[in-house]
């Protein structure tokens, strides 16, 4: 049994005996002061005396005074007290001191609370100092808090601190480039870049395009984005291709699949954008055809109704898509049981639903996909069509080469990707095909898919970065095929099976939801594969177990954006 009252009556004892000057046995000189001590209390208190005392000097044995160079008297004193009674006072006024006295005769637990006061006083205009101050005398704890106070509080920093854009080229680098970096708008790590740039500009103007590729461009605001041409910093080729990317992103000219291991494409979590997961109708174990349109916040991990289209229910046999920001839902059954031509837009940015221009050709059970800014709708017996934000217009293209069911449709890499399963003159279901639409050419082309493990049923598809992912409706094998080489990898099996569900990506992972499991029936598991680990986990789970519904991702602002913010005088802001 621990007795907890001796450790607090045995401190006091020392100090008796200390103060009264009993069983001393080495007296200490510094400055013009000297001081009694019992060895073993400083040995057991401090590393650089027990090293004295146990070790072959002629202190380990003498009991001569022994002098102490170069500390402060009054700190001296503070940790012989301490030594005896456990308690120091630690303020403003004795800290540094006391903490370089500390460091130096090695008493490892006033400099530990040396560093918790620091820790507790960083502000803006000290914090980097803290950081200098704690490396030079390898105060890892410090260090680190000191670090992750800048990053989390940069735009003060730079605003508070002339010096800040004195930090080198490798340490204002590794700043920009981490995890932990707060910035409330993207733009603000662009300014801090440029503010870095003219701090010294003829020696550092040569960096730019070593910096420039941190910014995510791409979740620039448009306004802003449109200014920067304008500045004779950006106006070299390389700035210039990541503002002319930018831009085709924010026009929805490029596919987000295709940039899916880029840092630049995934929005920064402290300016309070994130890609969220939106699952779109369905049927439940009921048999229930579901309307709405949910979306799951990865922060609070609840899902949130998107409401429905403009009120009207969904009923089955339509097709969904992301181009860009928005998400769209095209033909189907409309609540008069009829196949309908219309197609809604959804703009998470400003929670609103739209309806757009209506199809040239009433669909169902048809495929969509976005492709360089436009939306293409695929039939497998009612040809083709492409919708052009810009205009607002339909316009037919040529159709698939022959007649399909069970279409799946993908944009990669310039090129519309459409797996079906072709018919035959008798009406069966032939071999499962791969479609390439070349819009330049506005023409198709087929491969006959010969994966190492054959489907029964079409496969599910995705792309990331120009890979085409299959994934086998009834099992768990997934599989992926690069178009350049032609060649095939079979992956890791998925958890469960995922009869009729349904497979997006989202955060650069192939994502799929729903459907029936072979093992437990209808499930609500949303499970994804990370390409960089050839493994499967757990994402999220549906609000109820559904089948037969669509998903897709859209970047979307959930949170306040965080840190309090730094402006130049480069560029104007609204």
């Amino acid at each position: 049994m621990l007795d907890a009252r001796y450790s607090p009556k045995l401190l006091l004892g020392l100090e008796d005996l200390w103060r009264n000057e009993i069983f001393v046995d080495t007296t200490l000189e510094f400055g013009d002061e000297e001081v009694k001590v019992h060895r073993a209390v400083l040995a057991a208190a401090s590393d650089y005396f027990k090293s004295m005392f146990a070790g072959a000097l002629k202190e380990s044995w003498s009991h001569e005074k022994i002098r102490i160079n170069e500390v402060d008297g009054k700190s001296f004193n503070t940790l012989i007290e301490y030594s005896y009674t456990g308690n120091v006072d630690v303020n403003q006024k004795n800290v540094l001191i006391l903490l370089k006295t500390a460091d130096l005769l090695q008493f490892d637990s006033v400099r530990h609370l040396c560093s918790e006061f620091l820790v507790a006083e960083l502000s803006p205009s000290n914090c980097l100092d803290m950081s200098n101050l704690a490396q030079s005398i390898g105060m890892w704890e410090l260090l680190e808090r000191s670090r992750l106070y800048l990053l989390e509080n940069v735009g003060q920093v730079a605003k508070c601190i002339p010096t800040f854009f004195k930090l080198g080229l490798d340490e204002f680098e590794v700043l920009l480039n981490s995890e932990n970096l707060l910035v409330p708008k993207e733009e603000t790590v662009l300014e801090l870049i440029l503010s870095w740039i003219k701090y010294d500009t003829e020696e550092r103007m040569a960096h730019l395009n070593r910096l420039i590729h941190l910014v995510k461009l791409p979740f620039v605001r448009r306004f802003y984005l449109m200014q920067l041409s304008s500045i004779p910093l950006m106006a070299g080729d390389v700035c210039a291709n990541y503002i002319s990317e930018a831009r085709d992103f924010q026009a929805k000219k490029i596919n987000r699949s295709d940039f899916a291991y880029d840092h630049r494409f995934k929005p920064r979590p402290s300016t309070g954008i994130y890609e969220i997961y939106v699952r779109i109708g369905g049927t439940n174990a009921d048999l229930d055809e579901l309307s709405v349109v949910e979306g799951y916040n990865p922060i609070t991990k609840n899902w949130r109704r998107l409401s429905e289209p403009l009120g009207e229910p969904l009923r089955g046999g339509y097709s969904v898509c992301a181009l860009g920001t928005d998400l769209y839902i095209s033909g189907g059954r409309s609540s008069d049981g009829l196949v309908t031509n219309r197609c809604y837009r959804f703009q998470p940015q400003i929670d609103s639903w739209s309806l757009i221009n209506g199809m040239i050709q009433d669909r169902e059970y048809h495929c969509s996909a976005s492709l360089c800014g436009k939306l293409y709708c695929v039939s497998g017996d009612s040809g083709a069509e492409v919708f052009d934000p810009e205009s607002s217009a339909w316009k037919a293209i040529k159709a698939l080469p022959t007649k399909c069911e069970n279409l799946q449709a993908i944009g990669s890499k310039g090129k519309l990707f459409v797996v079906a399963s072709p018919i035959n003159s008798d009406g069966e279901s032939g071999n499962i095909s791969l479609f390439v639409y070349d819009p330049q050419e506005d023409d198709w082309s087929s491969i006959e898919l010969e994966p190492p493990e054959p489907w029964s049923v079409c496969p599910l598809m995705t792309s990331l970065n120009g890979i085409l992912y299959f994934l086998g409706d009834d099992s768990k094998i997934l599989q992926c095929y690069d178009p350049v080489s032609k060649s095939w990898s079979l992956l890791a099996n998925s958890t469960q099976v995922h009869l009729g569900g349904s497979v997006t990506a989202l955060d650069g992972k192939i994502t799929i939801s729903g459907g029936y499991a072979s093992e437990s029936g209808l499930t609500d598991l949303i499970e994804q594969y990370d390409t960089q680990t050839d493994s499967w986990s757990e994402y999220a789970r549906l609000k109820e177990p559904t089948f037969w519904h669509g998903s897709v991702s859209v970047f979307r602002l959930i949170k306040a954006p965080m840190s309090p913010d730094y402006q130049s005088s480069f560029l104007q802001r609204s």
